[in-house]
């Protein structure tokens, strides 16, 4: 969804972060790549509740921090893609679900494709499990709440079957979805399974593998 405003010349990889977000201002260093690929140094404690999108975008710009020595660093942390979600959301006026819909859904064709808080503890769900400890015998059932679901804007709020996940993937490997910004995030090598997560942007010198 970034990819196709990226395309529309609408937001770059280098338009600093503080663009959408006045806090940032002091930090112009923090650029859309860099919470893209994770490398912004940006986290937070936990996943923050929301019961809207702008409530959950509210909280974690709240509620972050900038740790600048992990700056240029990749550090998985969901706090960078609620960010970007809440950057397409201000571009295109529409919600992330609208946007997901309109970018995945529809022209995809997914039918076994959901979002989380529609489907609750249903048993079409997969369920997640947790242990205590290592010595833990018998994992707990995950339960989270509604508004927990929703706080994972743009990084963990969907359900898909393994088929419409193969098709959603190789449509962002193709290019279908991310069109002519594909190029800037993807390079082929030579094992077709394996792709390269490009740092255009932050680190040109630095590649990720990204298993698709």
């Amino acid at each position: 969804m970034l990819a196709q405003q990226l395309n529309a010349n609408k937001v770059q990889f280098t338009t600093p972060l503080a663009h959408f977000y006045p806090r940032f201002k002091p930090a112009p260093q923090l650029t859309v790549a860099h919470a893209l690929h994770m490398t912004s140094g940006l986290s937070t404690k936990a996943t923050l509740p929301g019961k809207t999108d702008q409530a959950v975008l509210a909280a974690n710009s709240r509620q972050l921090t900038y740790q600048p020595k992990n700056f240029g660093k990749f550090q998985y942390t969901p706090v960078n893609y609620v960010l970007l979600a809440g950057i397409s959301e201000k571009l295109t006026h529409r919600s992330y679900r609208q946007l997901f819909t309109s970018t995945y859904i529809k022209p995809l064709g997914l039918k076994q494709t959901r979002f989380a808080a529609t489907l609750g503890h249903t048993p079409l769900a997969a369920q997640g499990y947790y242990a205590k400890d290592y010595h833990q015998k018998q994992l707990t059932v995950a339960k989270p709440n509604l508004d927990l679901i929703r706080g994972e804007l743009g990084t963990g709020q969907v359900f898909m079957s393994v088929l419409d996940l193969y098709h959603a993937e190789q449509a962002l490997v193709n290019g279908k979805i991310t069109g002519a910004s594909r190029d800037l995030l993807y390079v082929k090598k030579r094992c077709l399974q394996w792709w390269l997560l490009r740092e255009a942007a932050v680190l040109p010198s630095q590649w990720y593998w990204l298993w698709l």
